[in-house]
């Protein structure tokens, strides 16, 4: 173990923390970020956290967001959704919701494994695989990135 792994227990629903640097900064992810809790009600806005750098939006366990079915996207100006806790599924999510969901930049990452699911809605082409995450951009746009954890499956519609 080193030292992160520790405090994580399946049993009570713990979230793995995994440090990434996906910014490239030397910093990992989780000490320049923003953690934030979603339950399934209400909204989040990462930039209300305060946070300049990555704002991630946890999913409670059992959470899952039909996009087809909401007509507001719950989380804004945020860069990473992680489905590390538990077991989701994100349908029918758009590039309107990416924009939506995402900070000025366009770019979101979904981190996740086996048990999450995500189906993408509209066109959406796959740029491969490359650390870990599976890259996803929008035909009609191609400044709207999606980075997918590799281990997630994942159906364009």
């Amino acid at each position: 173990m080193d030292g992160l792994d520790d405090a994580y227990d399946d049993d009570q629903g713990g979230v793995r923390i995994r440090p990434t640097d996906t910014n490239e900064d030397g910093v990992a992810d989780f000490l320049d970020a923003d953690v934030l809790v979603y339950n399934g009600s209400g909204s989040i806005d990462g930039d209300s956290a305060g946070s300049t750098d990555n704002d991630s939006v946890v999913l409670m366990n059992g959470v899952n967001i039909d996009f087809s079915a909401i007509s507001d996207v719950p989380f804004s100006n945020i860069e990473i959704l992680d489905l590390r806790a538990g077991d989701h599924s994100l349908k029918d999510l758009t590039y309107e919701d990416v924009i939506d969901m995402s900070d000025s930049d366009n770019d979101l990452i979904i981190e996740g494994d086996s048990s999450d699911s995500v189906s993408l809605s509209g066109s959406w082409n796959s740029n491969g695989t490359s650390n870990g995450y599976t890259e996803y951009v929008n035909s009609s746009d191609s400044s709207v990135s999606l980075k997918i954890d590799e281990n997630i499956a994942v159906t364009v519609v």
